[in-house]
């Protein structure tokens, strides 16, 4: 019952504010010429998921088995650091509104060179590692409230507090998905179909990232 509480209390973590708003804005910023890509849609939130739940799992274990744990001060410095990647993220998809998603391309096949109108994304297409790295700054500013429980879960067993902080961590990441999925359900499918409204919704989640971002870092000085 307890193992299935982690789950149920990892799903509900991943829905923190910073959490949601990070990854709305990361998708937002991929979205532009990707609105009917379940892949890229999963990808994020998948790898935010990845990168929250290893740097969580690491540093849950190595204070289970070995007593180590972060320093107040690294807690705090994350908190404020998941802070600035809001306002970066923010000011990021802010500034995609400006820039053009279609440029001419001029390319040669069977023979025939022809010029067309492609999106930008599929030219300069790469792997975006973004997500796991905020993924994990916000796996290490959240760990002294799992870190905190911690104790009282190792007083049963080792193994038990190690699954526990595992099924924590699967738990955050299906969570995620979860948001994932009604990102591509509902957002990709309705409101990015309209050019003005998709940069309505792109112009909101990108203010209200730089807004919470430095209301983040105030209260991570506090």
């Amino acid at each position: 019952m307890i193992i299935l509480f982690a789950g149920m209390l990892g799903m509900l973590h991943a829905f923190d504010a910073d959490h949601v708003m990070a990854v709305s804005n990361l998708m937002c910023k991929e979205s532009e010429n990707k609105s009917k890509d379940w892949s890229n849609t999963i990808g994020q939130t998948l790898k935010w998921g990845i990168g929250h739940g290893g740097i969580l799992s690491v540093i849950g274990i190595v204070f289970i088995w070995f007593g180590l744990g972060m320093e107040e001060a690294w807690v705090q410095s994350a908190e404020m650091f998941a802070g600035v990647l809001l306002c970066v993220l923010g000011i990021a998809t802010l500034f995609s509104l400006r820039q053009k998603s279609l440029t001419l391309h001029t390319h040669s096949h069977k023979g025939l060179t022809h010029t067309h109108w492609v999106s930008k994304s599929k030219l300069n297409s790469h792997v975006n590692h973004t997500p796991v790295l905020v993924g994990m700054v916000h796996g290490m500013a959240g760990s002294a409230s799992i870190v905190a429980i911690l104790p009282s879960l190792m007083q049963t067993s080792l193994a038990f507090a190690s699954i526990y902080l595992i099924v924590f961590s699967l738990g955050c990441l299906i969570g995620m998905l979860g948001f994932g999925f009604f990102w591509n359900k509902f957002f990709n499918k309705l409101v990015f179909k309209y050019q003005l409204l998709q940069k309505i919704v792109r112009g909101t989640f990108g203010s209200a990232s730089c807004l919470l971002g430095v209301y983040w870092i105030h209260m991570s000085q506090i």
